[in-house]
């Protein structure tokens, strides 16, 4: 099938961890893109604030209420690798009590947008938008978003 529009989005992206996972994902979506589609990243700017913290501190990142009406509370810990580009981050769940319900344990690898702008181009891409905000306003460096609006 060939759609109009394809959206990668809320940092989806993140999960591609090698340039080989970048490229097999892009030519997937070029084959199932028409040539008027659009395609459409959206994704964090990494930040060294988020990057850089102290090894196994547990920052609390979202809390919510469950199905029972009690409180759940995520913790996050966070290791940077800078070769790699790469987050390690682990997850944990607690209860109103603090007890630990589980951990969650996953990387997310860091795209700057010089290599994001390389990527998308090197691939077959022309980038026609890239916006820093929800409101399109124009990437810059204090933009906490990068949001691609591509094309073939």
């Amino acid at each position: 099938d060939k759609f109009d529009i394809i959206f990668i989005g809320f940092n989806s992206w993140l999960h591609l961890l090698t340039e080989k996972d970048v490229v097999d994902c892009l030519n997937t979506v070029k084959k199932h893109m028409k040539p008027a589609s659009f395609f459409y990243i959206d994704i964090l700017v990494p930040n060294p604030l988020f990057l850089y913290r102290p090894k196994n501190i547990a920052l609390r990142v979202l809390e919510f209420e469950d199905n029972n009406h009690e409180m759940i509370y995520i913790d996050e810990i966070l290791d940077y690798d800078k070769d790699l580009e790469i987050a390690n981050i682990t997850w944990i769940y607690s209860d109103e009590n603090k007890e630990e319900i589980f951990k969650f344990k996953f990387k997310m690898k860091m795209y700057y947008p010089d290599t994001m702008n390389r990527l998308l181009i090197e691939n077959g891409f022309i980038i026609k938008d890239i916006w820093g905000d929800y409101n399109k306003n124009t990437l810059n460096e204090g933009s906490v978003l990068q949001i691609y609006k591509c094309h073939i």
